[in-house]
């Protein structure tokens, strides 16, 4: 990235005096030094151009699994940061669910000390001890660590006086609540929506009850103690409504995240038994699957993820009720959903859903595109065909349910720098 001309991209910044402009621009360093309608190249630059080019501010991912420390075989730290960048992210938080948990500043410090300046990696403490839902971590001595926001991951708690003093916590220094509601005890050991479809199937079903109820929960609680609150990867529409009517009703700091899986498949994936499709939360019926989308579309949802969630062969390829649930899915996020999806969005809509309100939430600085300021922006080049299989994944895992699979959608590249990191 020291000497970069990229040829005729069409900018899609919002509060760029570029947006929607096609231009060429000259990086030097990671510093953005020209932009004008054509450029002429020097005989040391290295030269970006492609069909259809398309420049949004950095996409970022938040919720992501990685494996380091302690899950190295799943995804160390610099595989899980190569496949950010090849799927278009220049911001990634993780999850605490490592092992230890990143539940002490200990952890967090070696989180941060094994990882590359690009992508910028944000990382989540554990909300509870060890993310078992016991007993609050130590909030404080995270966030003197730079810890914003707290999670359990996909292990929700269950313990009301638990969830509450973590959101008091939490609260006194501005901290936010990244929580996913499952109801266990309704839950149980289900692996598919309640549907005549499971019963077909002989899949233990989750009804969706075991989520409805746990978000009404977790609202009255925020309320109550005046906090930020995330609610994570909702998988019905049906939640997503309760959440928008309750936060407008009582004026609630609150956001909605979804599972771009929960977008682009439903509960027929699962009818091969195929594994891959075994996700958490689980893949809903197709009415669900189009009301969810029809949420996005409203914008009652506020950001989109990943849900990237690598996981060892053996732990995959196994009899369906044994299989771990997750999918890898960060380097098919974007291109996925933009070749199923991408019409059906403004421009600036998606650059809401995938870079800026997740900005807004995790205190990551906002991107700006003029000459002179370091660059912060992800390249996508549109109406290109490749296939991505296990021979091109970044990741050390391959549990992708996309897999030899074609795109016409690619991330050329992403782009930041941060002079502190210099």
């Amino acid at each position: 990235m020291e000497k970069v001309v990229i040829h005729q991209a069409r900018v899609i910044f919002p509060g760029s005096s570029f947006h929607g402009k096609t231009v060429d621009l000259r990086l030097r360093n990671g510093i953005l030094t020209e932009m004008d309608v054509a450029l002429n190249p020097q005989a040391d630059e290295i030269v970006i151009q492609g069909n259809n080019l398309k420049l949004f501010p950095g996409f970022v991912d938040i919720g992501s699994e990685g494996g380091e420390p302690g899950l190295e075989h799943r995804e160390s730290m610099q595989s899980l940061q190569s496949a950010a960048r090849a799927g278009g992210f220049t911001h990634l938080a993780i999850m605490p669910t490592t092992q230890p948990v990143a539940d002490n500043k200990s952890v967090i410090r070696f989180i941060n000390s094994i990882t590359s300046p690009n992508p910028h990696i944000w990382p989540m403490g554990a909300l509870s001890v060890g993310c078992e839902g016991k007993d609050i971590a130590e909030y404080y001595e995270l966030y003197e660590e730079g810890v914003l926001v707290f999670t359990d991951g996909d292990n929700s708690i269950q313990a009301n006086d638990l969830l509450l003093r973590a959101m008091e916590y939490t609260s006194a220094f501005g901290g936010v609540i990244l929580h996913h509601p499952e109801d266990k005890a309704l839950a149980g050991k289900g692996m598919a929506h309640e549907s005549l479809l499971a019963v077909k199937l002989g899949l233990k079903m989750k009804p969706a009850l075991a989520e409805t109820l746990q978000v009404r929960r977790d609202l009255e609680l925020a309320n109550f103690a005046n906090t930020r609150l995330i609610l994570h990867k909702l998988s019905m529409p049906e939640s997503v409504e309760l959440a928008e009517k309750f936060k407008q009703e009582n004026q609630l700091n609150l956001a909605v995240t979804v599972s771009i899986n929960n977008l682009l498949f439903n509960e027929k994936a699962l009818e091969p038994f195929d594994s891959r499709f075994k996700l958490h939360p689980v893949l809903r019926s197709p009415e669900h699957q189009k009301g969810l989308w029809e949420c996005v579309r409203n914008g009652l949802v506020d950001i989109l993820v990943s849900d990237h969630r690598p996981r060892d062969i053996e732990e995959k390829q196994k009899e369906f009720d044994l299989a771990l649930s997750g999918a890898t899915g960060l380097e098919t996020a974007i291109p996925s959903l933009f070749d199923h999806f991408y019409q059906e969005l403004t421009e600036e809509r998606w650059v809401e859903l995938l870079s800026l309100n997740p900005r807004r939430w995790f205190g990551i600085p906002m991107p700006v595109l003029e000459p002179g300021m370091p660059v912060d922006f992800t390249l996508i080049e549109s109406d290109v065909s490749w296939n991505y299989s296990s021979k091109n994944t970044h990741s050390l895992s391959v549990n992708s349910p996309w897999l030899e699979h074609t795109f016409n959608h690619k991330v050329v590249g992403t782009f930041y720098f941060n002079p502190k990191h210099s």
